[in-house]
């Protein structure tokens, strides 16, 4: 099923790719069971940070909607008031 390689011990992989870009997995993964935290306050900063980017990208989308709203809606005005005095001539 495997390549004879993978199951005989002191046989070298051969070299590819990927082996040069991924850690070898040849050793067992050092497991000490602790996790890495940065405590309350960094956690409070996180969500200071994510709080202030989203509020920062709902304005933003609302005041393009605000300003954007215009260029689009008066020219077609124009256009209409354009159509109906062109049908009113003929």
């Amino acid at each position: 099923m495997f390549p004879s390689y993978l199951q005989t011990p002191g046989v070298s992989r051969p070299t590819s790719v990927l082996s040069l870009v991924l850690p070898s997995t040849s050793e067992p993964l050092r497991e000490t069971g602790t996790v890495e935290t940065h405590g309350p306050l960094g956690t409070l900063w996180t969500g200071l940070g994510l709080g202030a980017f989203y509020t920062a990208l709902i304005w933003v989308n609302l005041l393009l909607g605000h300003m954007l709203t215009p260029l689009f809606i008066l020219p077609l005005t124009w256009i209409q008031d354009a159509m109906i005095k062109r049908r009113s001539r003929t």
